[in-house]
């Protein structure tokens, strides 16, 4: 199975349950993991961000409790402040 047709059953499942949080008349807060070194954790935030644009039961996302509080890397806070801001 490619990359594209894992993102597809991926969006499915989270669109099946944003559905079930709708319906329940609820929100939600999306609980991501992304780390400034890894370009692909931001690729996927860009993903996901992109492809749930237009949902409005998607209250926030959460970047892992930002700033990075389970980041091992003890970090600036203009590191951080840049980091978030992108």
């Amino acid at each position: 199975m490619d990359t594209e047709e894992k993102y597809r059953q991926y969006f499915q499942a989270i669109s099946e349950l944003l559905e079930a949080i709708d319906q329940a008349g609820l929100k939600a807060i999306l609980t991501l993991k992304v780390f400034p070194e890894s370009r692909q954790t931001e690729e996927h935030l860009k993903k996901i961000t992109a492809h749930f644009k237009n949902n409005s039961t998607i209250l926030a996302y959460d970047f892992f409790n930002e700033p990075l509080y389970f980041d091992d890397k003890q970090r600036r806070k203009e590191d951080v402040h840049y980091f978030t801001k992108r």
